[in-house]
């Protein structure tokens, strides 16, 4: 059974009270692997509200768990808005959700409910790595059968 601590960083996009962007950086232990697992997730996020010109952090944790394309888990999260300097509020959430993908990318979809209410999502990744060591690779080859 596989085990690894994934490293990951992208981009917020919002569109609830007044739409927001921000970037995360995540990390956490997974063990298993694509058709069963589970894991511990720690992220940190900085974004900005358009509506109300404001730029808060969140951390926040969660555990999970996933058996071949579908996912569930919760989380806990603490987000501070620093433009007013407002003491931090407490969130919590669950969800499920549905993903493809293989070795060069991904596509999942989720809906949860927490705190705030109902939500939903999309995500994606590509990995550039595994795309230029296979290029790399190929290269290899060819300059190979050349010789």
């Amino acid at each position: 059974m596989p085990i690894g601590i994934p490293i990951g960083a992208g981009i917020n996009m919002g569109w609830s009270n007044g739409a927001s962007a921000g970037m995360y950086v995540e990390f956490g232990p997974r063990i298993g692997g694509t058709g069963l697992g589970t894991g511990f997730t720690q992220q940190y996020s900085l974004d900005y509200n358009f509506k109300h010109g404001s730029w808060s952090t969140t951390t926040s944790v969660g555990a999970y768990a996933s058996v071949g394309p579908f996912t569930a888990g919760g989380n806990f999260s603490i987000t501070h808005n620093l433009s007013n300097n407002d003491f931090p509020t407490a969130g919590w959430g669950v969800y499920a959700g549905i993903g493809i993908g293989g070795e060069k990318g991904s596509l999942g979809f989720t809906v949860g409910y927490g705190l705030a209410g109902w939500s939903y999502g999309i995500g994606g990744s590509y990995y550039t790595a595994y795309e230029r060591a296979y290029m790399r690779a190929e290269a290899r080859l060819e300059d190979y059968q050349r010789s």
